[in-house]
């Protein structure tokens, strides 16, 4: 599993069910990658175009959308229909026809620049038995008991769904105070 795919497990699998159990406040990942999709624009084939940045951010912004499109009853039931044109890889990017020339040809992203499935620059490393990893920062509720918390988390870990094959989930406490001399600072 790459950094990213990693990334995406503890964000979007584990740490939403960090966050069910009684008495925690959050759990946070650090370490690793995070997704990014950047668009590099040419400024020259902008121009040349009659482009600028914002045309093109306002025509990728109107293409990457979650929109309520109907419902649906069943009974007494009534269900809210979404359409999710949200993008998942680069190649719909590349097609967003940002504007009509006079001609009637579209011009689309790829014609004024580049599209790249990267990541945002990495401020955090995390190393588990010499191995790139993610860290999930627990905190509990100010209220709850730390020793009930950890042993709930202890628990849970085992039960957690979504966890591909080979990814391990591991338990380790850190405490750290940072002091310093009022005087020194």
């Amino acid at each position: 599993m790459d950094e990213r795919a990693l990334y995406d497990l503890a964000y979007n699998t584990i740490a939403p069910q960090i966050e069910q159990i009684a008495n925690v406040a959050a759990a946070t990942v650090e370490g690793s990658k995070i997704r990014q999709i950047n668009i590099n624009l040419d400024p020259a084939l902008l121009s040349a175009r009659g482009l600028s940045i914002l045309d093109v951010v306002k025509s990728v912004k109107a293409s990457n959308l979650i929109l309520p499109s109907g419902n649906i009853k069943a009974g007494n039931l009534d269900y809210n229909v979404f359409t999710n044109n949200q993008f998942r890889t680069v190649e719909p990017i590349q097609d967003v026809i940002v504007k009509v020339n006079p001609q009637g040809n579209p011009v689309r992203v790829r014609d004024i620049g580049t599209v790249t499935d990267s990541s945002d620059i990495q401020t955090n490393i995390v190393h588990a038995d010499g191995t790139r990893s993610v860290f999930l920062r627990v905190n509990k509720q100010p209220i709850a008991n730390t020793v009930e918390v950890v042993d709930a988390l202890r628990a849970a870990l085992p039960k957690m769904f979504g966890i591909p094959e080979g990814a391990k989930l591991g338990f380790r406490s850190i405490s750290h105070s940072i002091s310093a001399n009022p005087s020194t600072i």
